[in-house]
């Protein structure tokens, strides 16, 4: 898997961490945020990442810190040796 696809898949991951965190279906989690819940999905899968304004919009709707997303994404990268 090259780096991009991985740093995509391991984003997704946490994205769905701290939704899972705040006890909600990927469904309601998107609609809050005014997203659409199929894209959702495929950000959450790594197909896709998320735009700087699904973040945006993600940071405020479920007041996520943008900043400890990317820290664990980076930490787990730096585990994995795919920096």
């Amino acid at each position: 898997m090259d780096n991009q696809a991985n740093f995509r898949k391991t984003l997704g991951k946490h994205l769905r961490y701290k939704r899972e965190e705040l006890n909600l279906s990927q469904e309601k989690f998107a609609w809050d945020a005014g997203l659409d819940d199929k894209n959702f999905g495929k950000i959450e899968r790594g197909v896709k990442g998320p735009s700087i304004r699904t973040l945006y919009k993600l940071r405020h709707t479920h007041n996520l810190s943008i900043d400890q997303l990317l820290d664990d994404v980076k930490a787990e990268l730096e585990q994995e040796g795919d920096d």
